[in-house]
């Protein structure tokens, strides 16, 4: 009788979709890692490069290296999905085919967990990178400027920060990226994984349904570097990221789980309606500058600029609308 094997303390999931070109330095970052007690679970999402070969040719070297094969692609919810389906792992940290992390990044992740045990979620910062990646990161992009303020003492000291409470700094700020965090799996058990009816801005989706469960913990060591590329999924999203919010927001907005923290989530829908209104009037698409202006309206009816916002849409579709043809 063979004796069952021992579950790994983290279960790393890398989706992978025609990323062959990346992969290696991807897996090597994974394999590289000081905390070696770890499986890798690889998706592939029925790529049509070499990507199954590679991931094949990597799990032959590695018994910790598993592969798990869709056959068609179905996209990262179901990919990830999939993979958090058989994940044994106490934690799970998630991984893009094509960003790599620092030889510390889990042990670093893990010692601040075990430090937190309450926490659901540990969120490190990180930065980007173009093609190589180089001694320095070009640039730290984990926080943003609000997040800067809000982390301000974290990241002049070190130190973690515990949030208790962390849905509003988190649907404010959106500190968490998927390649930079360590999450409890029985966290993500709990709410179902990743909703499979939201395929855009998934992740944030992910990160407000744990916010409104558990604490969360920030840690302002870079753990992890985000590769810029052409043809990434978040290069081929057309204008601002208020936009994607928008469609989680309204997710979450009249979910029962969620009614304790409607003032915040209403106060967030107006504010991404009032960009996309300033978006599409800039553009001169007045019929949806409108809609999002009206949207803000209907989100927060009190707040003046909304109204001003309001206004300068409609007159800008009457006007359009009115003018004559050019000859």
């Amino acid at each position: 009788m063979t004796t069952p094997q021992a579950p790994p303390l983290v279960s790393i999931i890398v989706p992978c979709f025609n990323a062959a070109a990346f992969l290696p330095a991807t897996l090597q970052s994974v394999g590289a890692q000081t905390l070696q007690d770890f499986e890798v679970l690889l998706v592939d999402d029925g790529s049509t490069d070499d990507t199954l070969a590679v991931l094949h040719a990597w799990a032959a070297t590695d018994p910790r290296f598993k592969v798990i094969a869709l056959g068609r692609n179905q996209g990262l919810v179901a990919a990830r999905n999939a993979a958090l389906a058989v994940a044994r792992g106490e934690y799970v940290a998630l991984l893009d085919s094509d960003d790599v992390w620092t030889r510390d990044a889990l042990a670093q992740r893990l010692a601040v967990a075990r430090r937190y045990p309450s926490a659901d979620v540990i969120a490190a910062d990180f930065a980007w990178f173009e093609e190589a990646l180089p001694a320095t990161p070009i640039g730290r992009i984990g926080l943003g400027p609000s997040g800067a303020r809000l982390f301000a003492h974290s990241v002049a000291t070190g130190e973690p920060v515990l949030l208790t409470h962390p849905f509003e700094a988190f649907a404010s700020v959106q500190f968490a990226w998927v390649g930079a965090t360590l999450v409890r799996r029985a966290a993500m058990t709990a709410i179902g994984h990743f909703e499979p009816t939201v395929k855009t801005a998934e992740d944030t989706l992910l990160w407000l349904r744990l916010a409104q469960r558990g604490a969360f913990v920030f840690m302002p060591q870079i753990t992890a570097y985000y590769r810029q590329r052409a043809g990434s999924i978040v290069a081929l999203l057309k204008g601002p990221k208020e936009l994607p919010y928008l469609r989680v927001l309204d997710w979450v907005k009249d979910r029962p789980e969620f009614a304790a923290h409607r003032a915040v989530i209403q106060r967030i829908r107006a504010q991404c309606h009032h960009v996309g209104a300033t978006y599409y009037r800039r553009l001169g698409e007045t019929a949806m500058a409108v809609k999002h202006a009206l949207g803000a309206v209907r989100a927060q009816p009190w707040v003046w600029v909304y109204w001003r916002g309001l206004a300068g849409a409609n007159s800008d579709w009457l006007r359009q609308k009115v003018s004559p043809p050019n000859h």
